[in-house]
C-alpha cells in the first residue's frame, strides 16, 4: 500500500466520474515501446501470429524520437511512472539504457516488461546503472509448461537472467523489483495457485521483497494470438460490464511516436495521432480519442472495432471489476504499472 498515490486521485475520480473530456495533469503511467521485435514467439501472444501482426509495420524507436516523444508527454503531464514496452522485446534495443537514463533524469520512476532471455550479468549490470526501478515478466515454476507457453524460450536462461539483475540490484544496494506472474496458475483453484505461487517464490527467496509473484489470467489478446490457453469467454452471455479504464489513466505510444488507446493495441489499430505531429494534450481530447471513451461509458465496445475484439468489458481487467477494487488497484498498489 503506497499512500502517496493519492496525490494521483483526481485521475481516477475522472474515470469513476466517466468523463470523456480530460484535463492535463497528473497521469498514471505511461507506456512508450522501444520495439516492436522479438525473439520469441509466445503462443498466448499476439506475434504467434507472425504473418498478420506486423500491419501497421515494425523497427525500434530511435533516441531522438523517444526524446521528443517524452518532453512532448511531460509538457503538460506528470506521470507515476514510465514503462518501457509494449509489444516486443525491449532488450533488443541496444539504446535501452539511454532511454531509462534520460527519463530517470527527468524524476520518473522507469521500467520495462522483459522475457529475461537476454539479461546476462553484464546487461543486467548496465540497465541498474541507468536506473531502471522494475522489470515485469512472466515466468512459472513449470519447465515444460514455461518452454510450450514462450515458444523459443529456455527455462535456464530467463531464470539466470532475472537472477542476474536481483543479484547486481543487491549487490549495489539500488531500489528494484522483479514483478513475475506465474504462468501456470490460470484456471486453478486459489489453492493450487496458491501453492504454485509459493513454489515459484521460494526460487528468489534469498531476494526477500524486491520480487512479487502473482497469478495469471490469461485473456484472448484482442483475439489475435493461435494458441491462448483462455477460450472461456467464447459463447458466454454478456450480462456484466466493466468500464475499462484505460483511455482514462494511461497513455501508451508506439515505436513510430504513435499514441493508441491501451497496451492491447499492440498492432497499432486504432490510432489517435503522432506525438511528432501534435501535443499530448491535444491527442488526450480529440475526437477519436473522446470517441472510444464516449462508446465505453455507453457499453457499446462493439461500436469501436478494437474493442469489439477485447473481453476486458465483460470480464474486467487486472484493475479488478468493483468500485472498491479499481480504488485499490489504481490508487494503493503496484498492480497497474504496466
Amino acid at each position: 500500500m503506497n499512500p502517496g498515490y493519492l496525490k494521483y486521485a483526481k485521475v481516477g475520480w475522472n474515470f469513476f466520474r466517466k468523463k470523456t473530456e480530460l484535463p492535463a495533469g497528473r497521469i498514471l503511467g505511461v507506456t512508450i515501446e522501444p520495439t516492436n521485435i522479438c525473439n520469441l514467439s509466445c503462443i498466448y501472444c499476439p506475434q504467434s501470429d507472425s504473418e498478420n501482426h506486423f500491419i501497421n509495420g515494425k523497427g525500434f524507436m530511435s533516441f531522438d524520437t523517444y526524446r521528443e516523444v517524452l518532453d512532448n508527454i511531460l509538457s503538460d503531464f506528470n506521470p507515476r511512472f514510465v514503462s518501457l514496452h509494449r509489444d516486443g522485446e525491449p532488450l533488443l534495443h541496444k539504446e535501452l539504457e539511454r532511454f531509462v537514463a534520460y527519463t530517470v533524469g527527468k524524476g520518473i520512476r522507469t521500467g520495462t516488461s522483459s522475457n529475461c532471455t537476454l539479461l546476462p550479468p553484464e546487461r543486467a549490470d548496465t540497465l541498474l546503472e541507468a536506473g531502471l526501478s522494475f522489470i515485469k515478466t512472466d515466468f512459472c515454476a513449470d519447465r515444460g509448461l514455461y518452454e510450450q507457453l514462450r515458444t523459443g524460450a529456455e527455462w535456464d536462461t530467463a531464470y539466470e537472467g532475472m537472477r542476474a539483475i536481483l543479484s547486481k540490484a543487491h549487490e549495489r544496494g539500488v531500489d528494484f523489483r522483479l514483478d513475475i506472474t506465474d504462468l501456470s496458475t490460470h484456471g486453478l483453484p486459489d489453492n493450487i495457485a496458491g501453492a504454485n505461487i509459493e513454489t515459484l517464490g521460494s526460487m528468489f527467496g534469498e531476494f526477500g521483497d524486491r520480487v512479487e509473484v502473482m497469478p495469471v489470467h490469461f485473456h484472448n489478446a484482442l483475439g489475435e494470438s493461435i494458441g491462448c490457453p483462455v477460450c472461456d469467454c467464447e459463447g458466454e452471455d454478456h450480462h456484466d460490464y466493466f468500464l475499462c479504464h484505460h483511455p482514462w489513466v494511461h497513455i501508451v505510444v508506439d515505436f513510430m511516436g504513435r499514441v493508441v488507446p491501451c497496451c492491447r493495441d499492440l498492432r497499432s489499430e486504432y490510432i489517435c495521432g503522432s506525438l511528432l505531429e501534435h501535443s499530448m494534450t491535444e491527442i488526450w481530447n480529440n475526437e477519436r480519442f473522446t470517441g472510444i471513451r464516449r462508446a465505453l461509458v455507453r457499453k457499446r465496445p462493439e461500436d469501436i472495432e478494437l474493442c469489439s475484439k477485447c473481453d476486458l468489458p465483460h470480464h474486467g481487467s487486472y484493475a479488478g471489476g468493483s468500485f472498491a477494487t479499481k480504488v485499490r488497484n489504481l490508487f494503493f498498489s503496484k498492480i497497474c504499472e504496466r
